[in-house]
């Protein structure tokens, strides 16, 4: 987490960071000193009697897949799937409090009623208190432009989804005119979404097994929400048998936000494909090694337990394409910028969303290796050496600012 680096000035804007919410998880075990899997157990799933919800690393290791969908990943929509393998599973241990859990109809039912009932079990016993629960259902960030209320054109015929800010664990808004909590959540070509209208005490679980896009999640999981919303709180629904023969046209007309046009892939690489060969490190993201296949003459790259894929050529000079399998598959393809030092390939740049920086792999850089970026750290004590400007600050307050709520947050 020390190499992480700062996207944002400190407590100056949201931004979305599963690692700290693993923290988090992390520091919620320090305090009550035990594992992260027995105080959700015994806090939330025991008394709300979800009994069927499980944790995906725990059933990787029993083998007991037999009660899972297979999951599927594709890399275009209109583009072939590939089945998600069982060990591609196993990164969920490693981030249990960011989503590592696998439930079912009837649990997520009991969870939304826990919600909806100020934070009752089945049986109407208290298992969070009421003020506790609202608060995790409360604005704490002002969401960025492109996601807040004040928007100069909606994405649909009627005030839908309008997200104002993010709680803890939720987003908050409105849809019609009435409250909207929500939260989406996606594992290895699993797609969830989760909505709450508290106004109306009704809410909507949905589940895809593949593929995992933005795409899915605006045709089939906000879709649905929106048609059980207007059951809820008994409005015409607005995609009918007129508008849903041209959905999403004419409303959902401009450009996804963030997007990225991928470059052409070509049919040869500049340079001898045995130049790409090799360990590159980075501090925060570990090693990832390139070899060549001799079976099918294919290149090919790993990131741990993050992922591997194959690597293309494109029609840019200097640059390559990972196509992505495992957890990283979540990103379909990852452009990298190709950086030449003495005619050798010498590291790899991995292009980011903005405002994210690029993550530098280079040539040979080991994990021991001294990080001439980082500051330099105290003792803990403050008297010297405090560190300025570096991510560390930001992991930090998004840890203690969510703290409070990682027991409740994300079963899915």
């Amino acid at each position: 987490m020390r190499y992480y680096r700062q996207v944002f000035p400190f407590r100056t804007q949201w931004f979305y960071n599963n690692p700290t919410y693993t923290l988090a998880g992390h520091a919620a075990e320090k305090l009550a000193g035990k594992p992260y899997e027995t105080l959700l157990r015994e806090r939330i799933l025991q008394p709300m009697g979800m009994d069927d919800t499980v944790y995906l690393a725990d059933a990787l290791e029993e083998g007991d897949f037999t009660n899972f969908a297979q999951s599927y990943l594709t890399y275009n929509l209109t583009g072939p799937s590939e089945a998600y393998s069982r060990e591609e599973f196993r990164v969920t241990k490693l981030h249990l409090p960011a989503g590592g859990v696998a439930s079912n109809a009837l649990d997520m039912a009991r969870y939304m009623k826990f919600h909806l009932s100020g934070g009752r079990d089945t049986a109407g016993r208290l298992v969070v208190p009421e003020d506790t629960l609202r608060q995790t259902h409360t604005v704490d960030f002002t969401m960025p432009g492109s996601f807040a209320i004040d928007k100069l054109e909606p994405d649909w015929p009627v005030e839908a989804v309008m997200t104002q800010g993010y709680g803890m664990g939720w987003w908050t808004g409105t849809y019609r005119g009435y409250r909207l909590v929500q939260h989406s959540g996606s594992v290895e070509g699993f797609s969830n979404l989760l909505s709450l209208f508290p106004g109306v005490s009704g809410g909507v679980f949905t589940s895809t097994n593949g593929p995992s896009s933005p795409e899915v999640n605006k045709d089939v999981h906000q879709v649905i929400h929106s048609q059980v919303g207007d059951i809820l709180i008994g409005k015409d629904h607005w995609l009918n048998t007129t508008t849903a023969c041209t959905y999403p046209e004419p409303w959902w007309t401009r450009p996804e936000p963030n997007s990225t046009v991928l470059p052409e892939i070509s049919d040869n690489f500049p340079r001898d494909k045995r130049d790409y060969e090799g360990v590159y490190g980075n501090h925060a993201g570990g090693n990832m090694t390139i070899t060549l296949n001799t079976t099918d003459n294919k290149l090919y790259f790993s990131l741990g337990l993050i992922g591997y894929g194959v690597v293309l050529p494109t029609e840019t000079a200097n640059q390559i394409l990972l196509r992505c399998q495992g957890p990283l598959a979540y990103f379909p393809y990852l452009i990298s910028n190709v950086g030449v030092k003495d005619s050798k390939v010498f590291s790899l740049s991995l292009q980011s969303y903005p405002p994210e920086p690029p993550v530098l792999f280079e040539r040979g850089l080991k994990l021991t290796d001294p990080d001439p970026t980082e500051p330099e750290w105290d003792d803990c004590t403050g008297v010297s050496g405090s560190p300025k400007g570096t991510a560390w600050n930001t992991s930090l307050v998004i840890f203690f600012t969510f703290t409070c709520s990682s027991i409740l947050r994300d079963l899915i």
